[in-house]
């Protein structure tokens, strides 16, 4: 009976409130030695889950206590005014766009991607995605209105399911175009000094023509932990 009664009572005991997160340092012993870690109990009473952060991050501003947020990031390059670009022309240059949450813990789920034409272009483009900034590297080039030039060092930087190649085309009623495709994938930036972005060159497989430095607009969705 005893048993039964605290089951009870346990089954009517509300649950645990939650705040926002907190920053706890601990003294933590590994093979370099004993010291410090920050971390950010992400229930803010106490009781984690604990998040490990950054020695220099004094603060769990930013963070909070559960992930799954939705956002759409869209960036819109600046391309070249009536201008033809080239089969394998770089289109309005390497995009670096802002998409976590956080660099305490830069990841997320990545959904979806879409392109748009003000202009009304249905020439497919192919775009290339990176968890690492590629600018740099070897020979890698994605300059505005200039060949795509791919090279090997930045291989390991791409976001698997890529590169995707979107065809976009106008809809009834409308003078622009746009294609969309799901990319559903698991990513973190992984530069050496973690960001806040991931990275993405769109390269013109058929020649077209802007009208305006505007032309052009980039979208992704991600769920952001």
């Amino acid at each position: 009976m005893l048993k039964r009664f605290l089951f009870a009572l346990a089954l009517l005991a509300p649950a645990p409130a939650f705040a926002a997160p907190s920053l706890v340092v601990r003294m933590i012993q590994d093979g370099t030695g004993t010291h410090t870690q920050n971390f950010c109990d992400m229930s803010g009473i106490g009781t984690g889950p604990f998040q490990p952060i950054g020695a220099t991050d004094t603060s769990c501003n930013g963070l909070v206590s559960s992930g799954g947020f939705n956002t759409d990031v869209t960036s819109a390059p600046t391309v070249n005014n009536n201008t033809a670009y080239a089969v394998s022309g770089s289109v309005g240059g390497l995009q670096t766009i802002p998409v976590f949450r956080t660099t305490a813990n830069p990841s997320g789920i990545l959904n979806y991607i879409s392109y748009m034409s003000k202009a009304g272009t249905t020439g497919a483009v192919t775009v290339y995605a990176y968890d690492k900034t590629p600018a740099g590297v070897g020979s890698y080039n994605c300059a505005n209105n200039s060949a795509f030039v791919d090279d090997p060092g930045v291989i390991g930087s791409r976001i698997p399911g890529f590169p995707v190649v979107l065809t976009p085309a106008v809809s009834q009623g409308s003078t622009q175009s746009i294609a969309s495709s799901p990319v559903t994938m698991s990513v973190k930036n992984q530069d050496g000094t973690p960001t806040a972005n991931l990275y993405f060159c769109v390269v013109a497989n058929a020649i077209f023509t802007t009208t305006t430095n505007t032309d052009v607009l980039f979208k992704v969705s991600i769920s952001q932990d």
